[in-house]
């Protein structure tokens, strides 16, 4: 822009402005006062940088969002609206959470671990419906198992990958992992997530070890609180592993503890519907009895609901990472 261009009188109100907030924090307001005089003066750059500022401040704000509507270049607003999106909380985003496993990515992968998992169980209800295929049933029931087998190691991985890719905010379904290394993609995913669950209940598993060999007297108060603290600490114990790919983190109470503090009524609320999204497993169990169709709403219903709960946990873990502050 050429000197020609520059209003002396638009400079000066400028200049005043700007002299009047070098004593004081500036605002949201004088950030704005100051891009629009700056542009008035004829001087695109300081109002582009002033507008830029209150952004910083406060990219919600209405105002805001109008000034750097005015500055910037489409694809450049585009691209700040992008970095300044403003987190859903993770407790009114339920919507997206229930329909996260709905679409046809993560229906189809679903259904193919559902027939892997339950293929066992419909090869002996097929040799009953028709015996004469009895003379498969070996062969059957042993593509079954090693089906079921391979997606046990498979799910936890994949599980985990739900959780991580939740937290970085990707939007869709992970892939399966890899076979190329199976400890580390398969077997590895698997024992941290049984370790993760095993530790999380020991008070309980103690509990009742200690009640059926009749070491203590039976206990509800003893049997429920104990499962209260394995609800409550397998969330935070599980996030952890997810995200720092360690085990080690999450079997220390006093990491966990400290993540649960740091969070505070945020991780009660956490719990809760993480739980809560895991109650249909429940009644669908009573299904399992109900030939081919039973087994197959039985798991599916199982992997749909831990798919939804460790998504939720992936958006909370995203909307608090201020406060946990692990990496």
């Amino acid at each position: 822009m050429s000197q020609d261009d520059i209003s002396p009188a638009k400079l000066d109100e400028f200049n005043r402005i700007q002299d009047s907030l070098k004593n004081k924090k500036p605002q949201v307001r004088d950030f704005i006062e100051l891009a629009r005089s700056a542009k008035n003066a004829g001087l695109p750059k300081e109002s582009k940088y002033n507008a830029l500022k209150a952004g910083e401040l406060d990219p919600q704000n209405p105002m805001v969002t109008a000034a750097l509507y005015a500055e910037l270049t489409a694809e450049e607003f585009k691209q700040w609206q992008e970095a300044h999106k403003k987190e859903i909380p993770f407790w009114r985003d339920l919507k997206s959470v229930l329909l996260y496993p709905a679409g046809k990515e993560g229906l189809l992968m679903l259904g193919l671990a559902t027939l892997f998992f339950t293929a066992g169980k419909i090869v002996e209800t097929i040799v009953i419906l028709i015996p004469f295929l009895a003379i498969l049933t070996v062969p059957l029931f042993a593509v079954g198992g090693i089906l079921g087998i391979a997606i046990l190691l498979v799910l936890p991985g994949f599980y985990t990958s739900i959780t991580w890719t939740a937290a970085l905010g990707k939007e869709g379904f992970p892939d399966w992992p890899g076979f190329g290394d199976i400890f580390t993609n398969l077997i590895g995913p698997a024992l941290k997530a049984l370790a993760v669950g095993l530790w999380s209940f020991m008070p309980l598993i103690l509990a009742l070890t200690a009640t059926a060999q009749k070491k203590i007297n039976p206990s509800v108060f003893l049997t429920v609180f104990t499962l209260l603290l394995g609800l409550l600490y397998f969330p935070m114990s599980f996030l952890m592993m997810a995200m720092s790919q360690k085990l080690w983190p999450s079997l220390l109470p006093s990491q966990v503890l400290d993540s649960m503090a740091k969070t505070g009524k945020h991780y009660w609320l956490l719990c809760l519907m993480f739980w809560l999204l895991l109650l249909p497993t429940l009644p669908a169990a009573f299904l399992w009895p109900v030939p081919v169709i039973g087994p197959l709403a039985v798991v599916f219903t199982g992997l749909y609901c831990w798919a939804c709960s460790l998504y939720l946990l992936g958006k909370f873990y995203r909307y608090e990472k201020d406060k946990l502050k692990w990496f």
